[in-house]
């Protein structure tokens, strides 16, 4: 492999956010959800970034059981139909009491896209989950997914669409509670650490390749392989 070279892996990020209900701006009685703090571990997220005049990450909650197929088929028949960009993916939601299947949609331009792009799903044949109550909680976030990758060496990515996200290996497995702890580690240990770290895996040759999501808007190929070696040290 070689910095300049692109490589794509299907895999699962998974991460705790809370979300909260869309009150308007959508198809009335359906259940959609937004991660106001899509990336808790970042301190300064909301004081650089006060208020949002565009959706970043938007729920749709799907009625029933989905399939990774299912939104995959209608993201792709959507493209054709909605006037606009936009990006999906297959999410599974789990709160302390219940969980939902779901498309994660993001980089729409304004909330007025919401419903139009419900609509655009509605046609090609995904039903939406009414809205019983007001949601704001903390879930259990799994994105099923195809990452396209720019390598920067062997085992350490840079995410070629999300220019603040990259990627790298995990000599072994860990658990959740494992995975927070050593986070906990890395922050208090590496001062520039201020970073929103996600626990993910791809499949990688007929075999899982457990990795670390790193967040920063400041993000560089220098920054990733320093984290990458502070959690070597730690892990």
């Amino acid at each position: 492999m070689n910095a300049s070279e692109k490589i794509e892996r299907y895999g699962h990020l998974n991460k705790y956010e809370k979300l909260t209900t869309v009150s308007s701006q959508k198809i009335p009685g359906t259940l959609v959800l937004e991660a106001p703090e899509p990336f808790p571990g970042y301190l300064e997220y909301y004081s650089e970034r006060p208020h949002f005049s565009s959706p970043l990450y938007i729920y749709f909650v799907i009625q029933g059981k989905s399939s990774l197929e299912e939104v995959a088929r209608a993201t792709q028949a959507a493209r054709s139909l909605f006037k606009g960009r936009f990006e999906a993916a297959y999410a599974e939601i789990k709160f302390p009491h219940e969980s939902y299947d779901a498309i994660r949609v993001r980089n729409l331009d304004n909330f007025s896209q919401v419903p139009v792009l419900q609509e655009v799903y509605s046609k090609v044949g995904i039903k939406f989950e009414k809205q019983i109550k007001d949601i704001n909680d903390t879930a259990l976030l799994t994105i099923k997914k195809l990452f396209h990758l720019n390598v920067v060496q062997e085992g350490i990515y840079l995410d070629e669409g999300e220019l603040d996200q990259g990627y790298f290996v995990l000599p072994y497995h860990l658990k959740w509670s494992e995975f927070r702890e050593l986070v906990q580690r890395v922050k208090y240990n590496w001062i520039t650490a201020k970073s929103d770290f996600a626990l993910a895996f791809f499949y990688t040759n007929d075999r899982i390749e457990d990795v670390v999501r790193v967040y920063n808007p400041s993000l560089s190929p220098e920054f990733l392989l320093e984290a990458h070696k502070q959690f070597l040290n730690r892990i």
